[in-house]
């Protein structure tokens, strides 16, 4: 397992969110489209996008995909993810019942888990603070915005320690 951190620190305080991956050749994609966000993105539009999520405490039964959320949170932006999300939201509410799939295929809490991940009131992001993997030291590789200090940090672990990249 190879986790990558993104998260933000603000007043002293880190929230963010973990992403996993199992393979190697994941790890290395999946780093490189967070590198590409991070280089491509200032301080000032991040802080648009991290003032926009609710953050809710870690509950591993209820999240395994935060991550994976925050990064396309980055990727398209604000509205970009509000209109995916609709759109899948909508897919998964047109009464597809899925009777081709025998019924040990079908999940039919996909749509709940999906509102996890955004406030249905007013389309906020929600992602799951995971904050404790920067914290704990457990993340391979590490993409901080420091609201602190206006800056943007990229971190990987050599050994026990993290050294900075960027």
């Amino acid at each position: 397992m190879h986790n990558i951190f993104a998260g933000f620190r603000i007043q002293g305080q880190v929230h963010g969110c973990t992403y996993t991956v199992d393979s190697e050749q994941q790890f290395n994609k999946v780093n490189e489209r967070f590198l590409n966000v991070f280089n491509s993105n200032d301080v000032a539009s991040l802080r648009s996008i991290f003032d926009s999520i609710e953050w809710k405490s870690f509950n591993a039964e209820e999240d395994t995909e935060s991550g994976v959320f925050l990064l396309s949170l980055l990727e398209k932006g604000i509205d970009g993810y509000r209109r995916t999300m609709r759109k899948t939201l909508k897919f998964l509410n047109q009464g597809n019942d899925h009777s081709d799939l025998p019924d040990e295929d079908k999940y039919d809490s996909t749509e709940d888990d999906l509102l996890n991940y955004i406030n249905p009131d007013n389309g906020h992001p929600r992602l799951h603070d995971t904050a404790s993997d920067f914290l704990d030291g457990t993340a391979l590789q590490v993409y901080l915005v420091d609201f602190d200090t206006n800056e943007i940090h990229v971190l990987k672990r050599e050994g026990d320690t993290m050294v900075a990249v960027k």
